[in-house]
C-alpha cells in the first residue's frame, strides 16, 4: 500500500472462531491505528470475532430519533468498537463476522474523516427481536415454535424474553409486534399474541401454547411469523457522528438492536452493496427493530447504491433535518430554541457560521435567514443562538421553528431493493438534489416513497426543491405509492417544488398512484401503470390526487390491464395549472364531485 501502516488484529490477541471476547484486542489495535503513520490499513483476518457488552465502553451520545430523556437520562450508550478522531484509514474485514453479545451499539464513528469500512458482517448472538412461527390454531389457543435465537422463560403462565448479559423483555412490558407472511414476503404491524394471551404453556422442543379468553385474533395463520420487540431504542446498529468522507462497502447487517445506521451531522457518506437482511440459513425474518438507515442533519452527498433492505420494523431509509421551536427572544440578535420531539434531544444541532431559516410553523414556509455567530447549550432541550443580525419582528414564539439549512444533503439512492417492510420504503426531506433511480419497491405495506416536512409531530425538516424519481419498479405497494405530504396546517404557497416522476413501472392494486399536496412543479411522465388486481369490480380509488398544487404536467404514460385507473382528483387545484395529454383518457374530477368510472 506504499508508505503507511498495516495493523493486524491477530497481533493483539484477537483469536477468530474462539468465542473469546475480542473487545480489548480490538480496542488496543484501534488506539494504535490512531497514532500510526497514515494511511492505515486495519486488517481483520477472516473469521468470527465475539464482543461482550459487559466489557464495552459506556459513553454519552445524543442520537436523533432514538430514546427519550426518561429512557436514557444521561444518554449513555454501550459502544462495541469506537473509532474516534481518526482519519485516512481502511478497515478491511476479509469477510469476517463481528458477533455481539448483549444490548450494545456495535460500531461508532465519531469525528472521523476518510475512513472506509469494507467486507464485514455484523450480527448478534441473541437479537433483540423475538420470533415465533404459528404451527396450530384452536378455538382459544395458538401453538407456535420459538426461533432458536429467541430465548425465553415461562413462570406462572407468563412468558419473558431474555437476552445476553442481563437484558429481558417481559410479557407485560411495552412491545410492538409485526406479522410476516413468508408466502408473499409481506410484513405488517400486528396484534401481539404473547401479551394478549391469558397464559402461556411450554410444550417442549421450543413449542409454546398461547391460551386466550375467547378466540385468538382472526389474522393469525399457520405458517406466519410474529416478530416481537421492546419499543425502546436503547442501542443502535451503528452511529456515524460529525464525520466526513465515510465509505462502507460490502457490509452485511444481519441484526440491529434499534435503528440500523444513524448518521448525524456528517458529510459525504457512501454505502455500496449494503445488505440489511437476516443471516442466510438463520431462519430469522427480521434484521432491525426500527429504521435501517436514518440520516439526521447531514450535508454533502449521501449515496446508497446497489443495496438490499429486507425485514425492517420501520422505514428502511429516512433522510431529514430537525426543526427546533423558537420559544424566546432574549435579545435583538438572540433566540432560544427547543427540541420538541421526545426522541430527538440533546445533540449539537448548530455550529458557528451555519445558516438558519426562520420557518412559519403553520405554513412551513421560510420568511428570513441568518448566520449563527454563537451557540450556547442551556440544557438537554434548549439552545441559545446568537446571530449576525436582529431576529425578525414577525416571529411567533412557541409556534415558529428554525431549520439548519447548511446541513441539507444531496441524495442518490440507486439500484436498491426494498422488501418485507411494514411502513414506507423511503422518507426524504432535504432541499438538496434528490435522485431515486433504478430501485425496486416490493410490497411496502404503506407508501413506497414519502416526502413530508413538519413542525408539529416528528419535527423532521424540511422542504424539497429538486427530486427525480426515475426508472423504478413499484410492485403492489400500499397507497398512495408516492406520497408528497407536507404537514402544514395553513396554505400560503407551495412547500415543495420541482418533483419529477419519470419512466417508472407501477404494478398496481386498486389504490392511488401518487398524492401531492401544496407543491409547485410536478411532472408525471412516461410511466407504465399496470393493473394486477384480478378482481373485476371497479376501482373506487382515484389514481392521482392533487391538492393546492400548480404547474403539473401529466403526459406520455402507458396503461396495461383491464380497468386501469385513470381518475385524477383535484382539490383547490385549478385546471389552468395542469397539462394533461388528452390521448390518455384521464378522467378529471373535483374532490367533492360525485363521479363514476367511464
Amino acid at each position: 500500500m506504499g508508505r503507511g501502516t498495516i495493523i493486524d488484529i491477530s497481533h493483539y490477541g484477537a483469536i477468530a472462531n474462539s468465542g473469546m471476547d475480542a473487545s480489548q484486542a480490538f480496542r488496543q489495535a484501534i488506539d494504535d491505528a490512531k497514532q500510526a503513520v497514515k494511511p492505515v490499513l486495519l486488517n481483520i483476518p477472516k473469521g468470527v470475532y465475539d464482543f461482550q457488552s459487559t466489557t464495552a465502553e459506556r459513553l454519552p451520545y445524543y442520537i436523533s430519533n432514538t430514546t427519550s430523556q426518561a429512557d436514557t437520562p444521561e444518554a449513555l450508550r454501550t459502544i462495541g468498537l469506537l473509532f474516534k478522531d481518526m482519519d485516512n484509514m481502511t478497515i478491511q474485514g476479509n469477510d469476517s463476522t463481528l458477533m455481539f453479545h448483549g444490548l450494545m451499539t456495535p460500531i461508532a464513528f465519531d469525528h472521523v474523516s476518510n475512513v472506509h469500512l469494507h467486507n464485514i458482517s455484523i450480527d448478534f448472538k441473541r437479537p433483540v427481536m423475538s420470533e415465533i412461527t404459528v404451527t396450530a390454531i384452536g378455538d382459544d389457543y395458538i401453538e407456535a415454535s420459538v426461533h432458536p435465537d429467541s430465548w425465553y422463560t415461562i413462570s406462572e403462565g407468563r412468558l419473558t424474553w431474555i437476552g445476553e448479559n442481563g437484558w429481558s423483555h417481559s410479557q407485560t412490558s411495552a412491545s410492538l409486534t409485526q406479522q410476516y407472511d413468508p408466502t408473499n414476503k409481506r410484513t405488517w404491524r400486528s396484534w401481539n399474541p404473547v401479551s394478549n394471551a391469558s397464559s402461556v404453556e411450554d410444550l417442549g422442543n421450543r413449542t409454546i401454547r398461547l391460551n386466550f379468553v375467547g378466540s385468538p385474533d382472526h389474522s393469525a395463520q399457520v405458517g406466519q411469523v410474529y416478530q416481537i420487540r421492546n419499543t425502546i431504542r436503547f442501542e443502535q446498529g451503528a452511529f456515524i457522528y460529525r464525520s466526513k468522507d465515510v465509505r462502507w462497502t460490502d457490509i452485511n447487517f444481519y441484526a440491529a438492536p434499534g435503528l440500523g445506521i444513524v448518521s448525524q451531522y456528517s458529510e459525504n457518506l457512501e454505502f455500496v452493496r449494503l445488505n440489511f437482511n437476516p443471516r442466510e440459513g438463520s431462519g430469522r425474518t427480521n434484521a432491525s427493530m426500527a429504521d435501517f438507515m436514518q440520516f439526521s442533519g447531514c450535508k454533502g452527498d449521501i449515496h446508497v447504491i446497489d443495496s438490499d433492505f429486507f425485514g425492517a420494523h420501520d422505514d428502511p431509509i429516512n433522510i431529514h433535518g430537525t426543526h427546533l421551536r423558537i420559544i424566546e427572544k432574549p435579545a435583538a440578535n438572540k433566540i432560544k430554541v427547543r427540541f420538541m420531539h421526545t426522541e430527538s434531544w440533546g445533540f449539537d444541532a448548530f455550529l458557528v457560521e451555519d445558516q438558519i431559516d426562520f420557518i412559519q410553523g403553520s405554513t412551513l414556509l421560510p420568511y428570513e435567514s441568518a448566520t449563527i455567530k454563537g451557540v450556547s447549550r442551556i440544557n438537554d432541550t434548549d439552545i441559545l443562538i446568537t446571530m449576525d443580525k436582529e431576529a425578525p419582528n414577525s416571529i411567533k414564539l412557541n409556534h415558529d421553528v428554525v431549520e439548519n439549512v447548511t446541513w441539507t444533503p444531496n441524495v442518490k439512492i440507486s439500484g436498491c431493493t426494498f422488501e418485507s417492510v411494514p411502513t414506507r420504503g423511503l422518507l426524504v426531506s432535504t432541499r438538496g438534489t434528490v435522485r431515486i433511480e433504478n430501485n425496486t419497491f416490493n410490497k411496502m405495506h404503506m407508501s413506497a416513497i414519502l416526502i413530508a416536512d413538519d413542525a408539529q409531530s416528528w419535527y423532521e425538516s424540511g422542504m424539497v426543491t429538486d427530486v427525480c424519481i426515475k426508472n423504478n419498479l413499484f410492485i403492489e405497494n400500499g397507497g398512495p405509492v408516492i406520497y408528497i405530504a407536507p404537514e402544514n396546517t395553513q396554505y400560503a404557497g407551495p412547500v415543495h417544488r420541482d418533483i419529477r416522476i419519470e419512466g417508472n413501472t407501477f404494478l398496481m392494486l386498486d389504490n392511488t398512484l401518487f398524492d401531492v399536496k401544496d407543491t409547485q412543479g410536478i411532472q408525471f411522465i412516461n410511466n407504465k401503470i399496470v393493473r394486477v388486481n384480478n378482481i373485476s369490480s371497479a376501482n373506487e380509488h382515484h389514481a392521482i390526487s392533487l391538492t393546492q398544487s400548480q404547474d403539473v404536467v401529466i403526459r406520455g404514460n402507458m396503461f396495461e390491464g383491464d380497468g386501469a385507473n385513470r381518475i385524477i382528483q383535484l382539490d383547490m387545484t385549478s385546471m389552468d395549472t395542469i397539462e394533461i395529454s388528452p390521448e390518455q383518457q384521464w378522467v378529471v374530477v373535483q374532490k367533492d364531485e360525485k363521479w363514476r368510472r367511464k
